[in-house]
């Protein structure tokens, strides 16, 4: 273990202490994977059923773009308050907690949004922006607080296997609601807000229920100093783009996320009006991702550990920009290329997403870590809320190169997204430099390639030999 992310001694120095805070230690992150565990299934109800529900209120292709384009860029403007909030806080935890149970009561005004006729819509975009900023203002300061709690040593292997762990879960809670609104209602363009209001209100059950291992949670002293409420302001990060490594690789991403957001409330509105799916057939969609991910993110761990982290963000920034490729020149309900770019995202982005928290601990001081990832947080959401906006004022008038309107949405989405995975490879340099890998090497690590190759070595073995 790193002797700098040990938990602190007691003042006394008992020859039991170590024992102590290895146990504290194992309660705090046995408390972090149930919060987690709870979280997961959250997210699977709302962020999944969000956009159906407004669907079902006969929300068109502008309204759901405002829905997920506000909700980012509220995020993100309000993140840029984030390390203020943190330094003036009592502590990590409590900033968490407040975040948390805002989350829970913003679930319980989506529940009853529904109800109130033709404030209904606005409302329910109002709540789930609630439910946004609360999530996304705490995030630094959760990650500065899992950077000072998990060691640094296994940091990847821990989050890997919570992720391999909490992917069935949510896969199963997302299908299970699915399935729920198939058998009951026949799908959610025929299911009453009452079916969308229970599932929101089990998110917010969850939320509550999350505040409560949270709460008991281990909270170590920070590294180093206090996160300053005062330090280099946003204006200034943004300034040092070009000069910056940090900068470079923050602006990147956020013109990455960007272009891949545009495939997250339009594909829904693709899958569920232009193709005529239901709440259950979209649901499966999630499944395979989270699946994909479970067996992947293994991989990518170790891929970032051997070979450094930067590597895995551009191999997975320009894997990330074909996708959409497949969701283009379907005129009708032929679902498997959906699936096949389901499949390919959960395993792109879960290398992604892994190999972009670890650069930023890596890169970022202790002290400077909240403010890094409120920025970086801020920009995404800033950017991906600019692209939602302006492409969803423009879906209705594109013009139709294949057979329906938003595969071109899905087409320009290539463009942007490739331009900053090529930025990844050129403008972004690895400040930890790690042995060189080649494709080879990456193909090798790949699930169940090893095995299978040492297994047809040793059958073709005795044949060699004779």
């Amino acid at each position: 273990m790193d002797p700098e992310t040990q938990p602190t001694a007691d003042p006394g120095g008992q020859a039991g202490s170590g024992d102590a805070d290895r146990g504290r230690l194992r309660r705090a992150l046995r408390y972090s994977f149930l919060d987690g565990l709870l979280t997961t299934v959250t997210l699977s109800l709302v962020d999944t059923f969000a956009i159906p529900a407004l669907i079902s209120l006969k929300a068109g292709n502008l309204t759901v773009a405002i829905l997920a384009g506000a909700a980012s860029l509220l995020s993100g403007v309000c993140q840029l308050f984030s390390p203020w909030l943190t330094a003036n806080a009592t502590s990590r935890r409590a900033m968490v907690l407040r975040g948390i149970r805002s989350q829970a009561l913003a679930c319980l005004f989506l529940a009853g949004a529904g109800f109130l006729g033709d404030w209904g819509i606005p409302l329910a975009i109002s709540a789930y922006c609630l439910y946004s900023v609360s999530g996304s203002v705490i995030y630094g300061t959760w990650a500065s607080w899992m950077s000072d709690l998990v060691p640094s040593s296994g940091r990847s292997r821990y989050f890997a296997l919570r992720s391999m762990i909490y992917g069935p879960v949510g896969g199963a809670a997302t299908l299970g609601t699915g399935l729920a609104f198939r058998m009951i209602w026949g799908g959610s363009d025929q299911a009453p807000w009452t079916a969308f209001a229970a599932a929101f209100a089990l998110a917010a059950l969850l939320r509550f229920g999350a505040s409560l291992f949270v709460a008991r949670q281990h909270e170590p002293p920070a590294r180093g100093e206090k996160t300053p409420a005062e330090d280099f302001s946003y204006w200034q990060f943004l300034s040092k783009t070009g000069e910056s490594n940090f900068a470079n690789f923050t602006v990147l991403f956020a013109l990455l996320n960007g272009g891949a957001y545009l495939t997250g409330p339009f594909f829904t509105a693709y899958v569920m009006k232009d193709l005529g799916c239901d709440a259950f057939t979209y649901a499966t969609f999630p499944i395979c991702a989270i699946v994909s991910s479970m067996f992947f993110v293994r991989f990518w761990a170790r891929a970032a550990d051997r070979w450094g982290n930067l590597l895995v963000i551009r191999v997975t920034s320009v894997l990330l920009a074909l996708i959409p490729l497949l969701y283009l020149g379907n005129g009708h309900v032929r679902l498997w290329p959906l699936y096949i770019g389901w499949v390919a995202g959960g395993a792109v982005w879960s290398g992604l997403n892994l190999a972009s928290f670890n650069l930023v601990m890596e890169t970022a001081t202790p002290r400077r870590r909240v403010r890094c990832f409120a920025y970086m947080q801020a920009t995404v959401g800033i950017v991906v809320a600019g692209f939602m906006l302006v492409w969803g004022s423009l879906a209705d008038h594109l013009p139709v190169f294949f057979q329906h309107q938003l595969q071109t949405v899905f087409l320009c989405s290539v463009f942007l997204r490739m331009l900053p995975a090529l930025g990844m490879i050129f403008l972004v340099r690895d400040r930890h430099p790690k042995p060189e890998a080649g494709a080879l090497d990456l193909f090798y690590e790949l699930p169940a390639v090893r095995p299978t190759a040492d297994f047809l070595r040793g059958l073709v073995r005795p044949f060699s030999r004779s």
